[in-house]
């Protein structure tokens, strides 16, 4: 076990009063590490028993002796497979549990709230309303979409739930997504993003570094609203309105040079805004460069151009194929090359589809 008590986070949080419980899953149960702070330890009986379910159940995955019970009795298998999955999933669904532990525990505290939750990792076998799923060999892409769509389920559940029974709790909620996400396999390269979730802060402090707002705001103490309102006005100023012209935004990356070769350029064009990347490296301003150095501001090309208020942004002016996107795309890169000797690249990601 861990000797979490002596972590200086849980010190500091006992300092200022608050209650910290933390809730594990399948692969991390509360239990192993330290029952003391662990929220299923609250109301079941076990708790002070010399070896715990949870130790059990560890020690017998572990071993050999279920992988050989089933070798042995291959019907048996096929059920206590089917069983593990159940176990596995209820464990995982740490949010659910989470609501039902807590549900005989008075929160009247200074609650801090840690819920390790696994809920989008394998086995796919849930659907988006975290109902089980009939057909278990669908593809890994689709049955992790699901599963994500019930994490999201859960998550408007728990919200309703803890601002009802103790909205001044503090709460850390970890999605843990097995490998699906964190390998640079070919799965998920192609997704793009539909819809976000975040989290914000009832008293925000604004940041106004960028240049713009910087400007803008010299001198005073915008609010949470002036930033927003000024962001949307800037953004109108320099991008298009999606909803008229197609585009992805800025779709070059800023390149990064050598030093000596951002010192060549600095020398070339006094004004080129340069930026630290560590390790000798040094980031270019792209928009600087197409703009003011190449002149390709509002630059066109059949259908496809360079917008007329921001040079990063592509837009496609009505009919454009990806061919001629990408056609136009290497064209600018050649174009800045030849006057630079900088080598740009897409920020956007092209998606594979059957439609030209």
């Amino acid at each position: 076990k861990y000797k979490a008590a002596n972590l200086p986070l849980i010190k500091k949080l006992k300092i200022l009063g608050y209650n910290f419980k933390w809730i594990g899953n399948a692969y991390h149960n509360c239990e192993l590490y330290n029952p003391n702070f662990c929220i299923e330890s609250q109301n079941i009986s076990f708790k002070n028993q010399l070896i715990s379910f949870y130790v059990v159940n560890s020690f017998l995955q572990r071993s050999p002796i279920i992988p050989l019970y089933h070798r042995v009795n291959n019907f048996f298998s096929k059920k206590e497979i089917k069983e593990g999955f159940n176990y596995e999933f209820k464990k995982n669904d740490s949010i659910y549990n989470f609501i039902n532990k807590t549900k005989n525990i008075k929160l009247d505290k200074n609650n801090f709230f840690f819920i390790h939750s696994t809920l989008p990792h394998r086995p796919y076998i849930y659907e988006s309303d975290c109902s089980k799923n009939k057909n278990r060999n669908e593809n890994e892409n689709t049955g992790y979409k699901k599963k994500y769509e019930c994490m999201l389920n859960r998550l408007e559940i728990f919200l309703e739930y803890i601002n009802k029974h103790d909205p001044s709790a503090n709460v850390i909620i970890t999605s843990d997504h097995g490998q699906f996400l964190v390998n640079k396999k070919e799965n998920g390269k192609n997704f793009f993003i539909t819809a976000v979730h975040f989290t914000l802060q009832k008293n925000p402090t604004p940041k106004i570094g960028y240049a713009d707002l910087r400007d803008k705001f010299s001198g005073t103490t915008p609010s949470a609203s002036d930033v927003r309102e000024a962001v949307i006005a800037i953004r109108a100023a320099k991008f298009p309105d999606w909803t008229v012209l197609g585009t992805a935004g800025s779709f070059f990356k800023n390149p990064v040079v050598r030093r000596f070769e951002a010192d060549a350029l600095r020398e070339k064009y006094p004004e080129l805004p340069q930026y630290e990347a560590g390790e000798g490296m040094v980031k270019i301003s792209l928009g600087y460069v197409l703009d003011k150095v190449c002149g390709l501001k509002g630059y066109k090309v059949g259908n496809v151009g360079l917008y007329e208020a921001q040079a990063l942004v592509l837009v496609n002016y009505g009919g454009a194929t990806t061919a001629e996107i990408k056609k136009f795309a290497t064209h600018i890169s050649d174009l800045v090359y030849n006057k630079t000797k900088i080598i740009i690249s897409p920020e956007v990601r092209f998606i594979k589809n059957k439609i030209n």
